[in-house]
């Protein structure tokens, strides 16, 4: 008994040394992309809550507005590309305006037009910006 685990653990290293470098980089890319997959909605999450924050709130509360527009605007950092983050963008930009913050709000219709031409709500952007 007192020979199994050590022979138990150099037969697993044994196994493990024999998976070739492909197998070991399909592996790392199969946990890296569950890792982001995890991440991204632990950021999505997090813009549900703040919205719902909001929303929930009778009267316009300037910390949460704000709260709302770091959590858009961590999501948008992180997955510029993600299919998400034109609307973010866009519900950042009209969030933004609203606190009398244009330069902002502008700053994040401009994103929609660069980098979002096909955003359903695109020409919506062009008329804000």
């Amino acid at each position: 008994m007192k020979y199994f685990l050590p022979a138990l653990f150099s037969l697993a290293l044994l196994f493990s040394s024999c998976q070739t470098e492909a197998e070991k980089a399909k592996e790392k890319a199969v946990r890296d992309s569950i890792a982001t997959a995890t991440l991204r909605m632990k950021y999505k999450n997090a813009v549900d809550s703040a919205e719902k924050l909001m929303q929930a709130d009778k009267d316009y509360n300037m910390q949460h507005a704000m709260g709302t527009l770091k959590t858009y605007n961590d999501f948008i950092k992180n997955y510029p590309q993600d299919t998400l983050t034109a609307e973010y963008l866009f519900r950042a930009a009209d969030l933004s305006i609203g606190a009398k913050q244009y330069t902002q709000g502008v700053n994040y219709l401009e994103i929609i037009l660069d980098q979002h031409k096909g955003y359903r709500k695109y020409m919506d952007a062009c008329r804000g910006a």
